[in-house]
């Protein structure tokens, strides 16, 4: 068995407090349930030492150039993108992804951002992949395949999180964005 992790990343989450994200009371009982991608990106961009604003700042930013839809209430991966070249990254989005392909930007040293379902990674069955965004920092091979990855998921207090491949493609909608220095 080899493992492999992009870099160190600090946790964000959407139960941290409103003071340590950067929001007043109010934009944090609005944003709270709704920062998974942007608390994704924070995380990338922490883990490059390039993040230098709030995350409330970053959610802003993000806002303004078209990231986050109203009408399906989610983030949208090409803003997302842009933000993360405004802060000196690089990225690329994925209408469709494998694991193949996430396995092979983690061993590129690249972190993925990937669309799955949160009823199916709790063992819940549901028969919709995707809608809630995780950020992918690992991957356990064996024999050069993936068995699983390890994950950060902003709605958990805690991370990152091991998953196996099987429970993993269950869950993912197949789509997302990959983000690198």
């Amino acid at each position: 068995m080899k493992f492999f992790v992009c870099a160190a990343v600090t946790h964000l989450s959407q139960h941290d407090p409103a003071d340590k994200l950067g929001f007043n009371n109010k934009d944090y009982n609005s944003w709270s349930k709704r920062l998974c991608g942007l608390a994704c990106l924070a995380m990338i961009l922490d883990a490059y030492r390039t993040l230098s604003v709030s995350v409330a700042e970053l959610t802003r930013q993000g806002v303004a150039l078209g990231g986050y839809n109203n009408t399906y209430g989610g983030w949208l991966y090409t803003p997302l993108v842009r933000l993360a070249r405004s802060h000196g990254l690089h990225g690329q989005t994925y209408r469709e992804a494998d694991t193949a392909t996430i396995t092979t930007k983690l061993l590129k040293n690249r972190f993925f951002v990937a669309s799955v379902n949160r009823k199916v990674l709790r063992g819940e069955p549901s028969h919709v992949q995707g809608g809630h965004l995780v950020l992918i920092v690992g991957v356990k091979l064996s024999d050069d395949q993936p068995v699983g990855f390890y994950m950060h998921d902003p709605a958990e207090k805690s991370g990152p999180t091991f998953i196996t491949i099987e429970l993993f493609e269950q869950a993912f909608g197949q789509r997302g964005f990959s983000v690198w220095r």
